[in-house]
């Protein structure tokens, strides 16, 4: 798939915003096996998300001015996805087992911090002012967080009541706590 976007206002921290024009690439491929007692399901995606900013555009606070790259890759920019399902039945019980793997995403490093103090000039209050902390980004979408990886597990047993249908389920989200 492809795909073309105009326009976009794209948030960047807490200094604004800017307005983008973008790509979006990619392709998926699936994999079933459905059977009377099991299913196995498999699917990759890889995609690239990748934003142009309009010209002259920088944002800033107070005195930090902050350049906008020409072309950055936005914080939603995933570029490869796996997700493996597994489902078995035996004697009416039935687990479930859902793994997913996803590169990691963009986001902005921290510079550092600063207390930020408001100044009157017709008044010495802010010499006891406490002031209040403020972030000094990097350049945006310039880091990648790690690979994430999740395996969610569950086991359910459904009961025919004289009324309908009854559920039990237990599930573990995060088995493995990444």
């Amino acid at each position: 798939y492809r795909k073309s976007l105009s326009s976009l206002s794209v948030p960047i921290g807490v200094a604004g915003s800017v307005i983008a024009d973008g790509d979006v690439v990619g392709s998926d491929i699936n994999i079933e096996r459905i059977g009377p007692q099991s299913t196995v399901i498999i699917g990759y995606g890889v995609s690239e998300v990748t934003y142009e900013a309009r010209e002259g555009q920088t944002l800033g606070f107070g005195n930090f001015e902050l350049t906008i790259p020409d072309t950055f890759n936005p914080g939603h920019d995933r570029r490869h996805n796996l997700l493996v399902l597994g489902k078995r039945s035996i004697r009416g019980w039935t687990g479930i087992a859902n793994f997913r793997l996803g590169s990691g995403l963009p986001f902005t490093r921290v510079r550092g911090f600063f207390n930020a103090l408001t100044v009157n000039p017709t008044s010495d209050s802010y010499r006891d002012e406490v002031g209040r902390v403020v972030s000094l980004q990097g350049t945006p979408f310039t880091g990648r967080t790690p690979a994430y990886h999740q395996l969610d597990l569950s086991l359910e047993k459904r009961f025919t009541l004289g009324i309908g249908e009854a559920v039990f389920q237990v599930s573990v989200l995060n088995a493995y706590d990444r």
